[in-house]
Parts: C-alpha cells; sequence; structure tokens
C-alpha cells in the first residue's frame, strides 16, 4: 500500500513538473511600456545592386530614433512622441551623394544640399504614435506636417525624377509600416506558434508591392542578455502593377525570398534586435514595339537591423 501511495506521490510530482514547464514554454507577446521611457533604435542598411548595364551599386543608409513614452493607458496602448536623432545617407552609383548629420563646421558642407533640405526638417520634426501591446499602431500623427516642410522649397519634379519618387515613397502609410514592426497573436503561444502578416507597399509609378511575411515562434532563449522570444521571419513578395503608368515600364521580380530573425525581450517587453534579408532578381523592359525599347536585369539585395541602443551610445558604430 505504502509503495502504491509513493508511486502515486512521485506521479502527481512529475505531473506538477511537466504541466510547469509546458507554461514555462508559453509566452504572450506584449509591449510593455510606462510613463517616461525612452527607446533609442538604429537602424542600419546595406544594399546592392547589381546589373550588366549599370555594374555594382552600393547603397548604404542609418537613422537613430528615439521614442518617448507620454501616457499608456489601462488596456496598455502606449502614447509615443518619436524623433530622429541622426540620419546617414550614401548612395553609390552614376547619381552618387551622401548625408551625415552628425557632420559639423567645414565637414557637414560634403552633405548633399538636396538631401540636407529634405532631412533637416525630419530632424527637427516631431511625430506621434499610439502603439498597442500587440505592436500594431493604431494612429499616427505629425506625418503630413513632416513631409511638406521636408520637400519644400523643392521644386516640382517630372516623373522618374528622384524627387517626385522620393515624395512618393514617403507617406503616413510608409512611416507607419517603418514603425510596426510586427503585429503579435492575442493569445499566449508555445514554441512553434506560426503566424502571418500581409503588408503592401506602394512603388511610385510602377504600382504595389505585396509582401508575405510567416512568423514562427521558436522559442525563448538568452540575448544580448535578457531573456527574449525569439521569432523567426520567411516571406516573400509580388508586384501588382498599376492600372496606369506615368512611365511605360514593365517590371517583373523573380525568385524574391525574405529571411529574419526578431528578439523580443519577455519581461519589459520590447524589442532588442531585429534582423531582415531580402533578395530578388528585377527585370525591367520598355519601348520595346516603338523599336528603341530596352530590357535590363538586376540583382538587389539589401540587409537591414534595428537594434535597441543605451541612451548614451553613440548614434552609429
Amino acid at each position: 500500500m505504502n509503495t502504491v501511495l509513493r508511486s502515486a506521490s512521485l506521479l502527481a510530482v512529475l505531473a506538477l513538473g511537466a504541466t510547469a514547464a509546458s507554461l514555462e514554454d508559453r509566452v504572450t507577446l506584449r509591449w510593455k511600456l510606462a510613463v517616461g521611457d525612452s527607446l533609442r533604435y538604429r537602424i542600419t542598411q546595406e544594399q546592392t545592386i547589381e546589373s550588366e548595364m549599370i555594374g555594382e551599386i552600393a547603397n548604404s543608409s542609418a537613422f537613430v530614433i528615439r521614442q518617448d513614452v507620454g501616457a499608456v493607458a489601462a488596456d496598455g496602448t502606449a502614447d509615443l512622441e518619436l524623433r530622429y536623432e541622426a540620419i546617414r545617407l550614401e548612395n553609390g552609383g552614376p547619381a552618387a551623394m551622401s548625408y551625415d548629420s552628425t557632420l559639423t563646421g567645414d565637414a557637414a558642407k560634403r552633405n548633399d544640399a538636396r538631401l540636407a533640405k529634405v532631412f533637416q526638417p525630419m530632424l527637427e520634426a516631431k511625430l506621434g504614435m499610439k502603439l498597442e501591446p500587440t505592436g500594431r499602431v493604431a494612429a499616427l500623427s505629425g506625418v503630413d506636417a513632416m513631409l511638406a516642410d521636408a520637400f519644400d522649397g523643392l521644386g516640382s519634379a517630372t516623373p522618374g525624377d528622384p524627387t517626385s519618387m522620393l515624395k512618393e515613397m514617403f507617406t503616413e502609410d510608409s512611416m507607419r509600416k517603418l514603425v510596426e514592426l510586427n503585429v503579435f497573436p492575442t493569445e499566449a503561444i508555445e514554441a512553434g506558434h506560426a503566424w502571418n502578416r500581409t503588408v503592401e507597399q506602394k512603388l511610385p509609378m510602377f504600382g504595389s508591392l505585396k509582401i508575405s511575411l510567416d512568423n514562427t515562434f521558436t522559442g525563448v532563449e538568452e540575448h544580448a542578455g535578457t531573456r527574449c522570444a525569439k521569432i523567426t521571419v520567411a516571406g516573400t513578395m509580388s508586384l501588382e502593377p498599376a492600372a496606369e503608368q506615368s512611365i511605360p515600364m514593365k517590371i517583373s521580380i523573380e525568385s524574391p525570398t525574405i529571411s529574419g530573425v526578431m528578439y523580443f525581450a519577455l519581461e519589459n517587453g520590447r524589442l532588442i534586435e531585429m534582423q531582415m534579408d531580402t533578395n530578388m532578381d528585377m527585370h525591367m523592359s520598355a519601348g520595346g514595339e516603338s523599336g528603341q525599347g530596352f530590357e535590363m536585369d538586376m540583382a538587389i539585395s539589401s540587409s537591414q537591423r534595428q537594434v535597441l541602443i543605451a541612451k548614451d551610445a553613440p548614434f552609429f558604430e
């Protein structure tokens, strides 16, 4: 009898242990912001474009964005003030240009004058964002005014001009996609749980880029000294041509792949680091029927990293 009781007790202990382990493996992904919190993110991107016609072009950009929490509602939705602290851009190729907001004195004279006119108002602007605990951006304000100031004085541009493309690409919708990094499931999840997120990005004059991202929670691990949920991302994209194009050009995307990983802190609920890599082949053609057309194939690869940095960390590495 005692043996049976001891066996039953042992089974009960093992069952409780298994239940505890099961609960430990389940997480609820939520942003947990408090009034007075200040987050600084460094966002860097390296891009390479290769083509027989234009050779190889390397572009790079870096931004430091600060997010200050002003209020938090009972449901955890936070009101944040967003500011660009620093901007750096380096574009290669025939139309090479560069800008670095950290340059001062005579060194600042190296900055491209047109880029300086665009970026200076962005560095001075204060944007408002309402972020839900799941990561969904419920509201974004101040973007239209910021962009109006950024492009004021540059004059009108014809279709295809870089200024025109910038005006069409930098909109409130594109800015929302920049800060809405992911939208987490509402329920608690365990390792292996997957969810899809689909976004659409307008491409000036050409149509819309539809991006499908499959997220998978792979488990909990320590990253940068913090207990984090690791989320892998795999995706693809397709181009939907515009009904009417200002430039008679056809574009197709072949073999597009997106892969990445996110580390999200569980205790204080914030992104610690994200890495995303994109690769695709693009085919462009125009004017074929006139006999004066052209065709061009390009291989485009980009790598983007976003990392949480300390309050006193330098803008750029």
